[in-house]
């Protein structure tokens, strides 16, 4: 594991962070609050860039950025979506009605001005960016609520994952139309799914279990189960070959040997190679472990004795 200096001592908020999503470009984070507000972060230099984004009357659940980063788009527990210009921070005209629930997810189009989003009433509703406007009916077939859309590499087929279970492969964007059956698998709630980078996979992920579906043949391609209770967790670590073992929060060394312990606290999510910053929760710190400084030994069990002169 790459260990980095830390870019923010501790991230602070004046509500709980419910969701976060990075623009593209940018170097922007955007993070949605229980309070209903929206706050914009410098990665660079971990500060909060301008005034939080109000208009929501509750919690914001969902935030995307366009494919260019200009437009921010947020869903909230208000049943409304709304849009926001990134470089004014500004909201976009006025919000999106048409869902009769909380709004749980949003996503736009790669490449097209359009908008899908997923609610508690189990419906998806896409929406023309440029009009502000709703696209056709909701597009129904879940019999619970949709918590997660996601749009293809081209922009052609939608996802979605919902708390029936199930995974709709795929909604073909230009007739609005189902295709295939919902795919099934799961034996809990989807809680998220996403394409491959090439379209030909789709991932969808579960409270245990991992699924990988073909969305050529709308086929069930291959499962994963990740236990939950597991919490062991290997990763190298610089500058030397250390590897921190989640495992009854022992941190390790290169041959097995205890040297840490971390409390439950602060492990319910460790580093891994791509990740940049965390975001706590309300005025929650975030450890940052360094070990590169740090003295150790061999005798845990055996206390100072002073030299008796």
């Amino acid at each position: 594991m790459e260990v980095w200096p830390s870019l923010w001592q501790h991230w602070q908020a004046k509500s709980a962070v419910e969701v976060v999503a990075f623009a593209p470009k940018r170097g922007l984070v955007a993070a949605g609050l229980e309070n209903g507000e929206i706050q914009l972060w410098s990665v660079e230099t971990g500060q909060q860039e301008g005034l939080s984004l109000t208009g929501h009357d509750d919690s914001v659940e969902s935030v995307a950025f366009s494919p260019d980063g200009a437009l921010l788009a947020s869903g909230s527990w208000d049943n409304t979506i709304r849009l926001w210009d990134v470089q004014s921070q500004t909201a976009i005209g006025v919000p999106l009605t048409g869902h009769d629930k909380e709004v749980t997810s949003v996503a736009f189009s790669p490449y097209e001005a359009l908008l899908a989003s997923g609610s508690w009433d189990n419906t998806i509703r896409l929406w023309d960016v440029q009009s502000q406007t709703a696209i056709g009916v909701p597009l129904t077939g879940h019999n619970d609520c949709v918590t997660s859309v996601a749009f293809s590499p081209d922009g052609a087929l939608l996802a979605s994952g919902s708390g029936d279970k199930t995974i709709r492969l795929l909604w073909d964007v230009q007739s609005q139309i189902a295709i295939g059956v919902p795919l099934t698998g799961h034996d809990r709630s989807v809680r998220s799914v996403a394409f491959s980078p090439d379209g030909a996979l789709l991932a969808s992920c579960s409270n245990e279990t991992i699924q990988l579906s073909s969305t050529t043949q709308n086929l069930f391609a291959a499962y994963i189960n990740v236990p939950h209770h597991n919490h062991h967790f290997n990763m190298s670590m610089s500058p030397s070959s250390w590897h921190k073992t989640l495992q009854n929060g022992w941190l390790k060394g290169p041959h097995n040997e205890l040297v840490l312990w971390i409390p439950a606290t602060y492990t319910a999510a460790p580093y891994h190679e791509q990740l940049v910053a965390i975001l706590g929760r309300g005025i929650t710190q975030v450890p940052h472990l360094k070990v590169d400084k740090m003295v150790l030994g061999t005798e845990w069990v055996k206390c100072y004795t002073p030299l008796l002169v």
